[in-house]
């Protein structure tokens, strides 16, 4: 247990440093040595920690997508839950600008669109739960895979591009009501 709260706090302060750098650079103009001395560590400790700097970056997206959504369900505040989003991709605009530079379109799905079906499912799910529906497994994969490329290409890259930098309430207001519309998509299948 406390050699796991120390590869943690390790990892952690290699993301943090990692942010930090994509405040000033691309992903891909990154170092290893640069990363691992801005928190004080050696090359041999990053490499014990991961593969390379993508690893890394598919970690600390892991940490935060999971950390900005396991405690709120969107049922409970569906304008909360999309301002804490935006709030999200706005504080982080910056490093994933440096990273979509990087990676492209196609790199940023990579990593993001396995972290977003889970969290699309996650909202699925509880509607199916909470508006007492039984849905079978091949809907809810089909329709968390629609909602997470609508999320991801309308939502995430303009975003990260500041498309929507003047207009999020109006961004926020359309995302809630097509999040919202899940239950009654549910209850059609069922019907079906």
């Amino acid at each position: 247990m406390k050699r796991e709260s120390a590869n943690l706090r390790t990892k952690t302060m290699l993301a943090a440093s990692l942010k930090k750098l994509l405040h000033k650079k691309p992903l891909h103009k990154v170092s290893i040595s640069e990363l691992a001395a801005g928190c004080e560590l050696d090359r041999k400790t990053f490499y014990y920690h991961f593969s390379d700097i993508n690893d890394l970056f598919v970690w600390l997206m892991h940490q935060e997508v999971y950390n900005l959504f396991r405690q709120i369900d969107f049922f409970d505040d569906p304008e909360g839950y999309f301002t804490k989003t935006m709030n999200w991709l706005d504080i982080n605009g910056r490093v994933f600008a440096s990273a979509f530079e990087s990676l492209g379109w196609e790199g940023m799905r990579r990593i993001l669109h396995p972290h977003f079906v889970n969290v699309i499912l996650a909202v699925i799910e509880s509607a199916e739960e909470r508006f007492k529906l039984n849905v079978s497994r091949e809907f809810k994969n089909f329709l968390a895979d629609f909602y997470t490329h609508a999320t991801e290409g309308t939502m995430v890259i303009n975003a990260i591009k500041g498309e929507y930098k003047d207009n999020w309430p109006q961004v926020l207001r359309y995302a809630t009501k097509v999040y919202l519309a899940i239950p009654q998509i549910l209850a059609a299948e069922v019907e079906r």
